[in-house]
């Protein structure tokens, strides 16, 4: 389905207050989602720290990622598998993840927060090098508790 269409379709649904279901694509929230998944996305009046949001994002495209951080009516997200923090508003948001191939998320542990909040500062210190922020401490520990799970 066309990205424009899927985005207008999401919104009417969620505007119902109904649930819908759709496809994950990419990698940005590996470990916990993966391609293929299906993940059922639902309106809230309220998002918490640690929920998955589906929302546009500048150029309009679709993301799901986790909120990091609320501010001022601002929301600040990012790929549990990425290092870029975005910064959206309430009217970006499609809703909330609540399920991931029809059973129920896990809350979210506060130590996954705080190290992929830091992975992003790291990321900022290196100059938004992807390959540098790899080899920073920080991000050898992140890898090791959150994306490998040991």
């Amino acid at each position: 389905m066309d990205e424009k269409l899927l985005q207008k379709v999401l919104f009417a649904q969620m505007a119902t207050g109904n649930a819908m279901e759709i496809s994950v694509v990419g990698i940005s929230m590996n470990p916990t989602l993966y391609e293929g998944d299906v993940i059922t996305v639902q309106r809230q009046k309220k998002y918490e720290i640690g929920d998955i949001l589906v929302f546009t994002y500048k150029n309009e495209e679709l993301l799901v990622h986790r909120l990091l951080e609320k501010k001022d009516g601002v929301f600040f997200c990012k790929g549990d598998n990425a290092f870029r923090l975005e910064d959206i508003s309430d009217n970006q948001i499609v809703g909330k993840v609540i399920a991931i191939n029809g059973h129920p998320i896990r809350p979210c542990p506060a130590r996954l927060i705080a190290l992929s909040m830091q992975v992003n500062r790291a990321f900022v210190r290196c100059r938004y090098d992807a390959e540098k922020t790899k080899q920073s401490s920080i991000y050898q520990l992140y890898q090791k508790f959150i994306l490998e799970g040991s």
